[in-house]
């Protein structure tokens, strides 16, 4: 690097380093090594910044050095890193000299809060000394987990944002529970299209659910793309949310949980069609499939009813993201291989006739490669007339040899597991390498 010819253009090294934007020891070497890539680097150092890990008494210092460093009337030379900062994370237990010393940050691009989780209630001032100081410049608004004092004042809050593109909620707690009909000026911004959802919300407050939804369907505001996180603990999942965005959603990404595949079946029996829904993207966890079988709840029969019921005529691409449970068990692409689909790829091998998907040519499955110890590394691989325990239609091999790169066990799992679909060669299967973290 030491000759200038020979450095990569500065737009490709821009790409590199955008994707160490979560890996900060490895991000801190690369910007030792020169001047550019200091400057370059420090966009993704400062891009999200957490004042609330400051909150601490041995912490007090960082804090005032930041509010310093950022601050408007700063008697010295002006800083330049106040122009990558987009996002604040705050925290609820600041004190009011905390909070009132936001408003004299010189954070130009900030577009951006987080609100981090936490049992304490968030007092009035917080949440009013916020959306007065951020009001205009906020497009994206996380309050996951944060604990309200009543559901008006989480209505008041939300509403505060009028250029609000963004919103992240869910398994928000209230310290009273009575709901008062918000007055008619309190409006949800008109210019969301992103939103994030938590199953517990609708379980615990429904008056605020209907709220939300209530202005998503007046407004004609234009949801393109939900996520949905599932905890864990709810058998259900309110089937009116899905109704509500089903129309315009064009992407729709779920995190479900061991208990949690069920909720397909609300995506499934909404009484209307996903007009524009174009990517589905599901985050599924993986049980040891020797224990699994076809039935309600299972992660086959989820998928299967997937194929056969949602009714989705722009759906083209479907991906599946696996992920296998911590702990000395199998690792995510072993237990993906070993697990059962034959009821899914008989659904997929009839997808032509049913036309409820009729452009989907895609389906991805994502999973993390074998990192070895502690993974038991058996090869679950399916063989007729074996005399172990029965899985379905088909049985375990005991302990052996079997492929062990990350291709290898990939082909293997689309072979024995979608035999059919592979034979009509009408859909697209692919098992895509996930890098482990």
């Amino acid at each position: 690097m030491s000759s200038p010819g020979h450095e990569a253009p500065t737009e490709i090294m821009e790409i590199i380093l955008s994707h160490l934007r979560d890996d900060f020891p490895t991000l801190a070497r690369c910007s030792l090594v020169n001047r550019g890539w200091l400057s370059m680097s420090r966009r993704w150092f400062f891009e999200d910044v957490d004042i609330a890990s400051f909150r601490t008494t041995s912490r007090q210092a960082r804090f005032h050095k930041f509010m310093d460093l950022f601050e408007k009337s700063r008697p010295t030379a002006p800083c330049t890193l106040n122009q990558h900062v987009q996002c604040l994370t705050l925290d609820p237990t600041f004190t009011p000299y905390q909070i009132s010393g936001l408003s004299n940050l010189d954070l130009p691009n900030l577009n951006a809060i987080r609100i981090k989780a936490s049992s304490v209630f968030a007092p009035p001032y917080l949440l009013s000394t916020i959306s007065t100081i951020f009001s205009e410049k906020i497009r994206r608004l996380d309050i996951t987990s944060v604990a309200f004092p009543t559901p008006l004042a989480f209505v008041e809050f939300v509403a505060g944002f009028p250029h609000l593109e963004h919103l992240a909620l869910g398994d928000n707690a209230f310290d009273k529970g009575e709901w008062h009909p918000p007055a008619t000026r309190l409006q949800l911004s008109p210019r969301i299209t992103s939103l994030r959802w938590s199953q517990r919300l609708g379980i615990i407050m429904g008056e605020v659910r209907g709220w939300l939804l209530d202005h998503i369907q007046q407004q004609e505001i234009e949801v393109k793309s939900l996520e949905f996180v599932a905890n864990g603990w709810c058998d259900d999942f309110p089937s009116d949310v899905f109704a509500t965005v089903a129309e315009k959603v064009e992407r729709l990404d779920i995190h479900l949980n061991f208990s949690d595949f069920n909720i397909i079946d609300s995506l499934t029996s909404v009484n209307t069609s996903f007009l524009n829904l174009r990517h589905l993207h599901l985050k599924c966890p993986l049980e040891n499939p020797q224990s699994l079988r076809y039935q309600p709840g299972s992660l086959n029969f989820a998928l299967t009813l997937l194929a056969s019921s949602l009714v989705a005529p722009q759906l083209s691409d479907l991906f599946i993201a696996c992920s296998a449970k911590k702990g000395p068990r199998l690792c995510a692409i072993h237990t993906l291989r070993g697990t059962p689909f034959k009821q899914f790829d008989e659904a997929l091998f009839a997808w032509p006739e049913s036309g409820s998907l009729p452009t989907l040519r895609t389906i991805r499955f994502m999973a993390e490669n074998c990192p070895g110890h502690p993974c038991l590394r058996a090869p679950p691989r399916f063989a007729e007339g074996s005399s172990n325990d029965r899985v379905d239609d088909g049985f375990w091999e005991g302990p052996g040899e079997g492929p062990e790169t990350f291709e290898d066990l990939a082909s293997e799992f689309l072979e024995n597991a979608f035999p059919r679909t592979l034979a009509a060669k009408g859909l697209n299967l692919f098992v895509l390498q996930v890098l482990n973290r």
